[in-house]
């Protein structure tokens, strides 16, 4: 058996959208996957409170805690973070994606370090709310990320053209603007600017696209589908091989630094030309059931999903390679 383990709240939802998804491939009888929350776990017995997907619909038991763990949650509180630490460093316990949020600017370091995947970053700078430490060149165009984290509704497009103008809920301003926007209305603290050239656009935004990905039973990465942003710019002018390639080169690097890694996505955004450029990178993303509901992905991502397993040489503290 696997287990599912999902942010609060989440397990109904994700076991209903699942069954339906996998109903197809279930076997009668099948007790391989179960669903929960961090809050369903009773780690003194060592059981799970949750939902066991079946042909037939969802049966809501206990059970034991699965050995192998795919992590599609995001923690917030205190307590859910510690215990969620606890889980990781238990050695008979292997969880996947023990992480799905990251920071951007480490990851691009990461990417920095190997030529094959530099030629994707685009320089960039880190502008802190509270020093107020980097000042947009007036001669330049941004795209502008939140520090941590992959939200694409927190994306911001800035540059020095005359027709870009704030207005109300829009994310695409002058650069003068731009600081003065984070200050005055986002959360977090710090920022990355990434410099960039003229890029493809769709309702004065640049277009990106979401390509999931999923480590199948040879811990090779398989591309299970994309989501483009935004919404309404055309799947069939945009998407090219050379975003393939591209997601696939970056997951793989990352992946060697992450090996507890197995689901990912990686988001690039792409010039005038079409070139494909780093933006984000994340481990488990809600987008990812629009993509599976297609029969064809959602059997690929299930085969892989019960494929995996963990090497337990290293024990649970990290050392473990995801391996066939």
């Amino acid at each position: 058996m696997i287990g599912i383990l999902c942010s609060d709240t989440k397990a109904e939802t994700y076991s209903s959208r699942l069954q339906r998804l996998f109903k197809s491939f279930i076997q009668n009888n099948d007790n391989s996957i179960v669903v929960f929350t961090i809050d369903d776990i009773d780690l003194i017995d060592r059981k799970v409170y949750g939902y066991i997907l079946q042909k037939s619909g969802l049966k809501n038991t206990s059970t034991a805690l699965p050995p192998v763990i795919f992590n599609f949650s995001l923690q917030h509180k205190k307590n859910s973070i510690a215990k969620m630490r606890f889980l990781t460093r238990m050695q008979d316990i292997s969880i996947i994606n023990n992480v799905n949020r990251f920071n951007q600017p480490m990851i691009k370091q990461i990417l920095l370090s190997s030529g094959s995947t530099a030629k994707y970053i685009l320089p960039f700078n880190i502008y802190d709310r509270d020093k107020r430490d980097y000042i947009p060149a007036d001669d330049k165009s941004y795209v502008v990320i939140p520090e941590k984290g992959s939200s694409m509704s927190k994306v911001i497009y800035g540059g020095q053209r005359k027709d870009i103008e704030y207005e109300k809920g829009s994310r695409c301003f002058k650069n003068s603007y731009i600081c003065d926007y984070i200050d005055a209305v986002m959360e977090q603290k710090r920022w990355v600017f990434m410099e960039i050239p003229e890029m493809m656009e769709y309702d004065n935004m640049p277009v990106s696209v979401r390509i999931h990905m999923q480590r199948g039973n040879k811990g090779r990465w398989t591309i299970i589908g994309s989501n483009i942003y935004p919404e309404g710019a055309g799947e069939a002018e945009i998407y090219t091989s050379d975003l393939d390639y591209a997601a696939l080169k970056i997951s793989d690097y990352i992946g060697r630094f992450m090996p507890e890694m197995g689901i990912c996505f990686v988001d690039l955004i792409l010039d005038a030309q079409g070139k494909a450029y780093f933006l984000h990178f994340g481990g488990f993303d809600e987008s990812l059931f629009y993509i599976i509901n297609k029969k064809k992905s959602a059997q690929k991502f299930y085969n892989n999903l019960l494929a995996p397993k963990i090497n337990k040489a290293g024990g649970g503290k990290g050392g473990r390679d995801y391996v066939g």
